[in-house]
């Protein structure tokens, strides 16, 4: 049995299923989609129908062990985390890095931890190798919990990850590949905190009581 990937305050008896299938255990239904690419994904209708016969191109192929995220995850503007960047002369980028691995899912086995991530990008020469590793295995991850969670298509471009490497303009690319990453994780932390919102409208005095 697994719990919801998402740490939550109202525990409800638990239910088999993977990350962002629901956002909260228990009855409550999935909170009502803001935008068309997030409909109920083609795993949730699924479900309905029992695991029988698997659709085709499932993000979450068996060989996956997902863990559930270590924090809820919270909203941070473009312009909010651009301002930041800057004033810390790009140190915010790392904290960026850090607060992706640990408010989503991770794949076990696949995707690092959060301290092992940002921790190796302060090994010179290694940590260009690092950056491209890092920033190809998070776009997998945020386009498997996207899929899940029912967009269509690739979120994330992995090739702008590659582009960094050009000269001179590979700084443009970077901007490019951290707008799409952001957007999905943007998109994930409004469906989560819609549903954790709504758990806790619903349980009341009585979540609050205890």
């Amino acid at each position: 049995m697994q719990n919801s990937p998402y740490p939550n305050n109202n525990p409800q008896p638990p239910r088999a299923e993977p990350p962002y299938a629901r956002q909260h255990p228990g009855n409550m239904p999935p909170p009502p989609q803001q935008q068309a690419s997030y409909e109920q994904s083609s795993y949730e209708r699924q479900q309905g129908q029992g695991h029988q016969q698997q659709p085709a191109g499932n993000p979450f192929q068996p060989q996956y062990q997902w863990q559930p995220a270590q924090a809820l995850p919270k909203e941070r503007s473009v312009g909010t985390c651009i301002l930041l960047y800057i004033l810390t002369f790009g140190i915010y980028g790392l904290f960026w890095y850090y607060a992706m691995h640990k408010e989503h899912p991770s794949r076990k086995g696949v995707d690092d931890s959060p301290g092992w991530a940002v921790g190796l990008m302060f090994i010179p020469i290694f940590n260009i190798y690092w950056l491209i590793r890092i920033g190809l295995r998070l776009s997998d991850r945020f386009n498997l919990l996207a899929q899940q969670a029912g967009a269509q298509g690739e979120q994330v471009n992995k090739l702008f990850v590659w582009l960094q490497l050009v000269p001179y303009i590979g700084p443009v690319f970077n901007i490019i590949w951290w707008v799409q990453a952001h957007g999905v994780h943007e998109n994930l932390t409004a469906m989560v905190l819609n549903a954790h919102a709504q758990a806790r409208h619903q349980a009341g005095p009585q979540g609050h009581g205890l």
